[in-house]
């Protein structure tokens, strides 16, 4: 009987400072669920009128005589500012927030029309699970008989970027890798922009194992 450290884990590495991104940025900011965003949309002549539409198709909407009123508010989490050049929305990022936002202005003149995009990319952290066929395992500890073939699963499930999963293994004298992996898959979460990626690998243990860890 073979007795190792087993320490399987993830992790997702996001910024999670406040952002201000510009409607018009050719760059899709990446920007981790529950962020405070300000998106902003600016004017050379003071605006008449505003509309923001969301991914989801929420509208926010704005009528300016002496100051900004809103008009259409369709999403109550969403907020929308503005002055005489600008106009802003506020929002805590959820995951049906990502994909392109449009800022429509009509400017009080002419009440010419000007559209401008931003694209916003929503970080989610993925949800990892694993679990080990052909052994047991008791509070992180794998019990193995030398020579047996065992299975571990590790998948990250619903992530944005793309969860990449990266094994390490007991080292074996002969420098081969201790653990192969047989099966792997990316798929598309239906009706969301997040990535569920897993992988299969087979590990047989020898006696210079124990004590070792496996993580992934």
């Amino acid at each position: 009987m073979i007795r190792f450290l087993l320490f399987l884990a993830m992790t997702i590495q996001v910024s999670q400072a406040q952002r201000i991104i510009a409607a018009g940025n050719t760059t899709s900011p990446l920007v981790p669920v529950d962020t405070r965003v300000r998106l902003s949309c600016t004017t050379d002549k003071q605006w008449f009128f505003c509309l923001w539409h969301s991914p989801s198709a929420d509208i926010q909407c704005a009528i300016q005589y002496d100051e900004p009123t809103s008009v259409c508010k369709e999403n109550p989490r969403i907020q929308l500012i503005g002055g005489s050049k600008h106009c802003d929305i506020i929002l805590q990022v959820q995951p049906s927030d990502h994909g392109r936002w449009m800022c429509l202005v009509n400017d009080m003149e002419k009440f010419d029309a000007r559209k401008s995009f931003v694209n916003l990319n929503v970080g989610v952290e993925s949800l990892v699970q694993v679990t080990i066929e052909g052994a047991d395992v008791e509070e992180g500890v794998l019990n193995a008989v030398e020579g047996d073939s065992i299975q571990i699963r590790c998948s990250a499930e619903a992530g944005y970027p793309a969860p990449s999963l990266t094994w390490y293994g007991p080292q074996r004298a002969d420098q081969h890798n201790s653990l192969q992996v047989y099966q792997s898959s990316h798929v598309n979460s239906p009706g969301s922009h997040t990535v569920s990626t897993m992988q299969i690998i087979r590990y047989v243990p020898i006696l210079e194992d124990t004590n070792k860890t496996i993580s992934c």
